[in-house]
């Protein structure tokens, strides 16, 4: 029987709910709930255009066909001993509890299991951050793991007062071991579908990065290099060149039963301590007074750089680096001057389509007939300026729609398309889309988008290229990956972009997620204002 509509799952990333019908064979009942099966491959039920020949996608229907999912790895779950545990960890600030503001302030954690025994192993994922008891001031640290169980977490205190340090546990390490045996067995929690139509006749069938049957549609060429496959239609008439469009589904939890017991035990994102400590008046200055858009591009790139602290004032939010200063306001004459002549272009997900909505809403300028994912240009002929937005190349999750397949290009048709005489701002950001897919598929997306940006640097010598960094959050669903690449992928950007950081600004993102304790994948306005401000205050005056 179809599934009813309540019982659909939602897309990962989105949670929007797909809206075609998916019918379950008699051999596997369980397909969005147990972690025994997987789709292998779909055809459709019928080729008849139902819709007297308008070509509504959203009707389509499919039939699943499953096979035995591979073997899992036995993974050391089903003991609490080696699991660091909040109740029996240690968290103590080095020295005084007093300070002056400009002090580094140095936290020693020490992470032990419930029977009370030091673990003899680093690699669980701790962070730290610091706020006013009203939450008005903010700012997070640097932790550093020792490798033996120990941490030592340093913040520097900004301001007065009695703020609260907090100290948690976001992933130990048998949680991120979860998740990466879940990608390196090929399990992903969203499958994407191609739509292919010649006249009346259509058929959908599976995509993927890899070659998942004997016959496949290579779009890796068209996908700038980026692995991309579908299955080949087994209708004759319908070649490659027919893909019309593609949708995403949910594929469902993969976790074992040892997996969700351990994850019910121990979830992420858990407090180790609440440390309330005391700072007073004192000299202290930023290191610099030199403002960020003439900081050397290779600075941004640095661990430590965008240290600082946020503020909130009569609800007006401002983040204040150690490093360096904004020289422009968050104005509607300073963004225009900014962007006179030139063109704001963000690539990426739906994290970059927030800069795009409240850039264009600043500048007043309301959204066009808008289309999910569809790329997006506001314009601003007062300036002879624009913002673009559009979204990265595939893997990427289409969400509840069927969405025309020539939506997601890679970064190098838009690259190849801006004039060797711009002075454009290109905003890179690719996240949100491929952690399903492990660090190694990240690393080959950034690698060839390194290649594109390096060698449009060289035409265009002009531009401004900006890579925006991860983000942390906390919000956390089982069948879900959550913000566990946030501490990985950055080493990965860091490492791939180290043969042009220093002509590429780096906007590192995670300290200030973590001190506005951002709780979902995407911010609010708040937190999105700040960011926008910081991306505008690096690049908005650079030579």
């Amino acid at each position: 029987m179809p599934l009813s509509r309540r019982n659909r799952r939602c897309a990962v990333l989105m949670t929007t709910c797909v809206p075609f019908h998916v019918y379950i064979s008699n051999e596997s009942p369980h397909f969005l709930s147990s972690s025994s099966s997987s789709i292998t491959s779909i055809s459709v039920v019928s080729s008849n255009d139902e819709s007297g020949g308008k070509g509504d996608d959203r009707a389509i229907s499919v039939k699943t066909y499953f096979t035995h999912q591979r073997k899992r790895l036995n993974l050391p779950l089903s003991s609490d001993t080696s699991v660091a545990d909040p109740l029996y960890s240690e968290v103590n600030i080095i020295g005084k509890y007093q300070f002056q503001i400009g002090d580094i302030i140095n936290v020693t954690i020490i992470l032990k299991d419930k029977e009370g025994n030091m673990l003899d192993t680093g690699g669980d994922d701790v962070r730290i951050w610091m706020k006013s008891i009203d939450g008005r001031y903010r700012t997070s640290g640097h932790v550093l793991d020792h490798g033996n169980g120990s941490y030592t977490g340093s913040l520097r205190a900004f301001w007065e007062g009695h703020p609260v340090i907090l100290v948690s546990i976001a992933w130990t390490r048998q949680l991120l071991s979860i998740k990466d045996r879940l990608r390196s067995v090929n399990a992903p929690y969203i499958f994407t579908y191609g739509f292919f139509r010649k006249g009346h006749l259509w058929e959908v069938t599976r995509c993927n990065i890899t070659k998942t049957a004997e016959k496949m549609c290579n779009y890796t060429e068209r996908n700038g290099g980026h692995p991309w496959y579908c299955e080949r239609p087994k209708t004759k008439l319908l070649s490659c060149s027919t893909l019309k469009s593609h949708q995403s589904v949910v594929a469902g939890d993969y976790h074992t039963s040892v997996e969700k017991l351990f994850i019910k035990r121990h979830p992420p994102h858990q407090i180790l301590r609440r440390i309330t400590t005391s700072v007073t008046g004192g000299t202290f200055r930023p290191l610099s007074r030199i403002s960020c858009s003439e900081l050397p591009e290779s600075y941004t790139w640095r661990d430590d750089f965008s240290s600082g602290y946020s503020s909130r004032d009569n609800d007006t939010t401002a983040w204040y680096s150690q490093y360096c200063r904004y020289s422009i306001q968050h104005t509607v004459l300073d963004y225009k001057r900014c962007l006179t002549n030139r063109r704001l272009w963000l690539y990426g997900d739906s994290t970059t389509r927030q800069w795009f909505e409240y850039i264009s809403w600043v500048l007043g300028k309301e959204m066009v007939v808008y289309e999910k994912y569809k790329p997006q240009v506001a314009y601003l002929s007062d300036t002879n300026s624009s913002i673009f937005c559009g979204p990265h190349e595939f893997p990427f999750n289409t969400g509840n729609r069927w969405t025309n397949a020539t939506f997601n290009k890679p970064l190098k048709q838009y690259l190849d398309s801006i004039p060797s005489y711009s002075r454009d701002i290109v905003v890179f950001h690719v996240l949100a889309h491929l952690v399903n897919f492990g660090p190694d598929v990240f690393r080959g997306h950034i690698r060839r988008n390194v290649k594109s940006i390096k060698d449009f640097m060289l035409r265009v010598p002009k531009a401004i290229v900006v890579v925006k960094g991860t983000s942390t959050f906390r919000r956390f669903q089982r069948d879900k990956f959550g913000d566990m690449n946030a501490m990985s992928f950055d080493p990965i950007l860091k490492e791939e972009f180290s043969v042009i950081m220093d002509r590429v600004i780096f906007l590192d993102f995670i300290p200030m997620t973590l001190a506005f304790e951002v709780p979902g994948l995407h911010p609010n306005v708040e937190v999105v204002k700040v960011m926008v401000h910081h991306l505008m205050g690096s690049v908005c005056g650079r030579n």
